[in-house]
């Protein structure tokens, strides 16, 4: 899996109650095959839909973004780090 799909299973997995795939898929606005498709993702996703990611498990949009772009490729070695891509202002 990706490390996009890896911060929705563990929101499924932190859960206190059962949670499906078809669930969270619907909680973020997209059919359950959408959400498949995105454990190992091949372009972009759009900004909604990531946007949806990070309010359904809690995890700050940057975080979302970055593991989207190391899925598909777009994050190096030499990538800089989430905090310097956003400069100093």
């Amino acid at each position: 899996m990706g490390k996009l799909y890896d911060l929705i299973q563990a929101h499924i997995d932190a859960q206190p109650y059962e949670v499906s795939e078809r669930q969270v898929a619907r909680a973020i606005g997209v059919t359950q095959t959408t959400l498949s498709n995105w454990r190992e993702p091949k372009r972009l996703i759009a900004k909604e839909h990531l946007l949806a990611i990070s309010r359904v498990t809690g995890v700050p949009y940057l975080r979302v973004l970055d593991a989207l772009l190391d899925d598909i490729g777009y994050l190096t070695e030499n990538s800089p780090a989430p905090s310097e891509r956003r400069g100093s202002a």
